[in-house]
């Protein structure tokens, strides 16, 4: 583990990459007490701006407006993100009449995240989409698993402890009581008979487990066959409950019998529920009654499967929905818009054919309890900016105040071993642009400055510090001074901007003004690797040849190229849609037997008032799109050759994906807006002002093909091939980024976030508390070796 070396000498930490595991990292490192007598810290990041995955950019020729990667919503039970976040607003103390002066909301201040809960399952059905509206908000009064979290505080408060997986289990269970009671009790208010003769009964249990179990369950229990599924349900309850409550008093026989009896008592409820919802015939039921099919079908695999026990990794085996149906759900549940939704939440689909869904089920268990059972405040938080001004500006600001030194228009060119291969030796790096004064003396390239003012109406035009869309080519410093890019190569990358090019592509054809190498001892003693894992087969060659497992996780996990696109409509959601969305809504219209390039909407209106849109534009609804490229090309040209020959490729894929999309507006957008869409409704303006030919090319649409812009997900099977941000392999890299093994273990900023907490931890040798990084299995770990 790397300390500070005897002689007193600081270590020197190089990171490469400026996403939010690198970012995290540095910000943990810093977090210690007079870590600047330890370290010194440089953050080496290709292009203009922070943030990878998570980079947006302020468009200065079109209004101001935000332009993403894709879409991004924090959830609920980002506790580590938000722990960070929260630190991080509160050390920069804002006025409070500044833009997003406080990370929550706050009285009289302006918050950078709100609760945000509605969501839109769209359900194809005989032909034709049918809404499923389920505000998370509300609890139990529209039907669904929703309101089970906290909803009071914020995430990230660190008041909470970790529930153990039998405390999961217990949550879920109580919710499915909670939900399904709430509809027999309507049910029998209104004069409604929920008899269940004793010989129908029968015959639906047919297929129970062993009467064994029955007769366990009868005696120690107190439940039976032909009692109501509601009691036996709650005796189940009471069983998991006394479990969390006391599980120091049980012996191993008393474990195994107990949760045998659990497991019998829970398919005793799923027969119940089978009958008594043959009385309740309303739509919205058949809905609740797949999702508590669902539910109970999770908790009995959590139950056979040893989840308990041995935690949830080991069924990552399995993809999700293919798990669901080995303990008995059926087609029309493990395929339901709900939890479909969640496989496009994640991009969990095969990248070649999205008829195949494909993510780990323990993974996805665990992600979904958390979800729903683990969140503070609301279960999903909205940020009230670009991704950019709301994270990557305050994160950058503290972060230069502390002493932290960043070099942009810095990109990695490879990493090579030292002679006995066992540390990162030398570290290849490309300088992008020179930064000159206003005499044309060159500068360091720690002395650019990348943000800009941007007003801001929400808060009197009080100027925000965002990210820009493309480089600051010139800043003025006051005075005759001011620091700029040279003014040939601004000239150059404004002309290939028009190509779809710039610095943070892949297939750029530049040249850099200088190339240059690290050296371990000299530049650095330890390396931070923030870079996305679908760039390093192309920068660590000498890391695969020395190690097999290195070579198996970077070309072994799965990664999508996605597409994404942004629309300014000068209509609201109500005028589009016959169902009375809200403009804030998320929209999940999702399908197997036919899925389409575009199944995700989400209402990002609010973002308006931060955007300099004039009256005349008359700016009513911002809806974004985002999901994986649906058929990826066969071809796809060879990234980081510098070759001209292959400096079109991305403009080709975004005309391939603009086509792709106006295809499914003429054709298929009545999924979602049942009035269809009318292209008149599109804002329309390019960067002179002018009304552009093309209806789509006054709108945002990106593709992200760049290697480390592609997204990992958790396919089966890949579970064993990440490594831990401490683990490399090599003993000065240090890892940070989504795709490590690092207990969330899925393609989010969360996962990236507890990666880099890992990575400082590991560097500094201190404690350091990462909520979720194991499963809490608790005294049950002691019965594990026979279960």
């Amino acid at each position: 583990m790397p300390q500070t070396e005897a002689s007193g000498t600081k270590r020197k930490i190089a990171v490469l990459g400026g996403g939010m595991g690198s970012i995290a990292a540095v910000y943990c490192l810093t977090s210690i007490p007079n870590w600047k007598d330890k370290y010194e810290i440089t953050v080496y990041q290709m292009g203009w701006r922070l943030g990878g995955k998570g980079a947006s950019g302020r468009n200065p020729d079109i209004h101001d407006r935000i332009e993403e990667h894709g879409v991004h919503v924090f959830m609920g039970m980002y506790h580590n993100l938000f722990r960070v976040l929260r630190d991080a607003y509160k050390q920069l103390n804002r006025p409070a009449s500044d833009p997003l002066s406080t990370c929550f909301p706050s009285s009289g201040r302006d918050a950078a995240f709100q609760p945000f809960s509605y969501v839109t399952f769209m359900e194809k059905k005989a032909g034709r989409w049918d809404d499923w509206n389920i505000d998370f908000w509300k609890g139990n009064s529209s039907g669904g698993f929703f309101g089970i979290g906290r909803t009071d505080g914020f995430p990230g408060s660190g008041r909470r402890g970790q529930p153990t997986i039998v405390g999961l289990l217990l949550g879920l269970l109580k919710h499915i009581r909670t939900e399904y009671s709430a509809e027999r009790n309507k049910f029998v208010s209104a004069g409604g008979s929920l008899h269940i003769p004793q010989e129908e009964f029968a015959q639906v249990r047919s297929n129970w487990s062993t009467s064994r179990k029955i007769k366990f369950a009868a005696k120690q229990t107190r439940g039976f066959p032909g009692r109501s599924g509601l009691t036996n349900l709650d005796i189940a309850i009471e069983a998991v409950e006394n479990l969390e409550a006391e599980n120091t008093r049980y012996l191993h026989k008393d474990v195994k019998s107990e949760l045998g009896a659990v497991e019998s008592l829970l398919e005793s409820f799923l027969a119940d529920l089978e009958i008594t919802t043959r009385f309740l015939p309303d739509d919205r039921i058949r809905r609740l009654k797949m999702l508590l099919r669902t539910g109970v079908i999770a908790g009995l695999g959590m139950l056979r499967d040893g989840v308990l026990f041995h935690g949830f990794d080991h069924l990552d085996s399995f993809d999700f929905k293919e798990w669901l149906i080995k303990h008995g759900a059926r087609e029309e549940d493990a395929g339901s818009p709900l939890i479909l939704g969640i496989y496009e939440l994640v991009l969990g689909f095969d990248p070649q054919d999205r008829h195949l869904p494909n993510i780990g089920a323990g993974t996805t268990l665990r992600g979904i309890l958390r979800l729903f059972l683990d969140y503070d405040g609301s279960i999903m938080w909205k940020m009230q900016a670009g991704m950019g001004d709301t994270v990557f500006t305050p994160l950058y600001q503290v972060l230069k105040n502390r002493g932290v030194t960043f070099k942009f228009f810095h990109r990695v060119t490879g990493l090579d071993l030292t002679e006995d291969g066992k540390a990162i030796g030398k570290i290849g790096m490309a300088r992008q642009v020179d930064l000159e004064d206003e005499n044309g003396n060159r500068l360091d390239p720690s002395a650019y400055d990348p943000l800009i003012p941007v007003p801001c109406k929400a808060t009197q035009n009080n100027p925000m510090q965002c990210w820009p869309s493309v480089p600051v080519y010139t800043k003025s410093l006051g005075g005759n001074r001011e620091i700029r890019v040279n003014p040939v190569q601004a000239e150059e990358l404004k002309r290939l901007k028009k190509e779809n090019l710039d610095l943070e592509s892949a297939w750029i054809h530049w040249t850099d003004p200088e190339t240059f190498t690290l050296k371990k001892g000299t530049d650095f003693d330890d390396v931070i690797l923030g870079i996305a894992v679908g760039a390093l087969p192309y920068l660590t060659e000498p890391l695969m040849n020395k190690s097999q497992r290195w070579r198996k996780m970077v070309t072994g996990l799965t990664t999508h190229p996605t597409q994404a696109a942004q629309f300014w409509l000068n209509k609201t959601a109500a005028d589009m849609c016959a169902h009375g969305r809200s403009d804030e809504c998320m929209i999940s219209s999702f399908n197997l037997d036919c899925p389409t390039p575009w199944p995700s909407w989400v209402g990002m209106t609010h973002l308006e008032k931060r955007e300099n849109w004039p009256t005349s534009a008359n700016v009513q609804h911002i809806g974004y799109l985002y999901t994986q490229i649906n058929k990826p090309p066969a071809r796809v040209s060879p990234p980081f050759t510098n070759d001209r020959a292959h400096a079109s490729f991305p403009r080709e894929m975004e005309d391939r994906v603009k086509e792709e999309l106006r295809e499914w507006i003429t054709g298929q957008f009545d999924q979602l807006w049942s009035n269809g869409f009318d292209w008149d409704i599109l804002v329309n303006t390019d960067a002179t002002g002018s009304s552009p030919a093309d209806p789509l090319d006054g709108q945002y649409v990106r593709i992200n093909m760049n290697p480390s812009d592609r997204y990992v997900t958790h396919s089966k099977d890949t579970l064993e091939l990440r490594i831990h941000a401490g683990e490399s392999g090599f003993n000065n890299l240090f890892l940070a980024g989504d795709w490590t093994r690092n207990g969330l273990n899925s393609g989010c900023a969360e996962g990236a976030t507890m990666s880099g907490m890992q990575a400082a931890r590991a560097i500094c040798g201190q404690p350091i508390e990462i909520y979720w990084e194991t499963d809490q299995i608790g005294i049950l770990k002691n019965f594990a070796r026979d279960f």
